[in-house]
């Protein structure tokens, strides 16, 4: 496999594939591999595919919404809510309780 830098050439890479007649498999092996490689950032809703220009266009363009948006209760609800907090799982959880150990060498 070769490597994809951007999500747009991996797709295109999917696509080219199967216009060529490569098989199911093929197309699962590719979306494994790829949510492998990618699987933190999307278990922590950290991942972003859209270029740095692209997300300031769209907070260009919407910021007159935005703006009237963030006035209203709706925004202070959303902003509160608890389905905002990032994903935890214990699995990433590095505070451990202190080990109590005996010493078996006494």
């Amino acid at each position: 496999m070769t490597s994809i830098r951007t999500p747009d050439e991996w797709i295109q890479q999917v696509l080219d594939g199967v216009a060529a007649g490569y098989d199911e498999e093929w197309v699962r092996c590719m979306f494994e591999e790829y949510t492998r490689k990618n699987i933190v950032d999307i278990a922590l809703g950290e991942a972003n595919y859209l270029s740095p220009d692209a997300l300031a266009k769209r907070s260009a363009v919407n910021n007159k919404r935005i703006t009237k948006w963030a006035r209203t209760d709706s925004y202070k609800s959303f902003m509160d809510s608890p389905h905002r907090t990032r994903f935890h799982s214990p699995a990433f959880d590095i505070s451990y309780p202190p080990i109590s150990c005996v010493c078996l060498l006494s």
